[in-house]
Order: structure tokens, then C-alpha cells, then sequence
């Protein structure tokens, strides 16, 4: 009977255990919210809704501005497939934006597929370029750097 009795607290114990792990994951992957992830969509230069993950440091200021990365996915994939790259680039400093290709993830296709460069990783360094130069705690040094995966 005291086995019975006692089953129900099992379920119960691993379930509180997943979310207190569950929770300093996150920590962790924020890096203890020294970064900030946004997720970000806009309308780019060739027309296409473009959606994007943006990883902000906290060591990024007015006073001490940030260089910047934009990250691309390969074939079929979306921005969180380069989250691994962009949270520890964000943690040494850098602003990351990993943006998802034309037609993959939450992004739309050119409005013109036959003069769009790079399925949308050339639009996606002029929207930061862009953007990036309006604010405040962000600057663009130069060389302003990009990487891509084309697996």
C-alpha cells in the first residue's frame, strides 16, 4: 500500500527537475541575460518579408559600441540553426543578426527571384547596415564581417 501511495510523487519530482533545468538553460543560453535575442522581421530592398534573430550583448552601448555580424543559414534551414554561433558571438561582443533565406522560415520570396543576390544574405547587410548605423549603441567598424554555411 505504501508503494502505491508513494508513486505519485515521481512524476512530480521530475517534473519540477525539468523545469528548473529547463529555466537555467535558458540562463545559460542568454548567457546569464548578458545577451538579448530579438526576433525581428522587415521588408528588405528586394521586396521580401525577411525574418531574422538579433543578438544584442550587453556590453553593447552608446559609450562602447559593438561590431556586427550578419549570419545565413544554408539550403533549408532556418535562423535558429545558427544560434549556437550567434549566442557565443554575442557573448565575446558582437551584434549577430541571423537571418532565414528567401523562402525558408518566416521569410517571403523577392519580389524579383531573378535579381535577388545571395537568397537574401546581401539584403539582410544592407538592412543592418542601414539600421544598425541609426542606432545609438551599435556601430558598424570596418570591416563590417559576414559568414554564411552552404550545407
Amino acid at each position: 500500500m505504501k508503494k502505491t501511495k508513494s508513486l505519485w510523487l515521481v512524476p512530480l519530482v521530475v517534473s519540477i527537475l525539468i523545469l528548473i533545468l529547463s529555466y537555467f538553460a535558458g540562463q545559460v543560453h542568454r548567457s546569464f541575460k548578458d545577451v538579448t535575442i530579438r526576433d525581428i522581421q522587415y521588408v528588405n530592398v528586394e521586396g521580401a518579408l525577411q525574418r531574422g534573430l538579433l543578438y544584442i550583448p550587453k556590453t553593447a552601448t552608446k559609450e562602447n559600441p559593438a561590431p556586427a555580424i550578419v549570419s545565413c543559414h544554408g539550403n533549408n534551414n532556418t535562423a535558429e540553426m545558427q544560434d549556437i554561433h550567434a549566442v557565443e558571438l554575442s557573448r565575446r561582443g558582437y551584434v549577430v543578426l541571423a537571418v532565414d533565406g528567401y523562402r525558408q522560415g518566416l521569410s517571403t520570396q523577392a519580389l524579383d527571384e531573378a535579381s535577388a543576390i545571395g537568397d537574401g544574405a546581401f539584403a539582410a547587410l544592407q538592412y543592418s547596415n542601414r539600421q544598425i548605423m541609426m542606432r545609438s549603441d551599435i556601430k558598424l567598424p570596418q570591416p563590417f564581417a559576414s559568414w554564411s554555411n552552404l550545407l
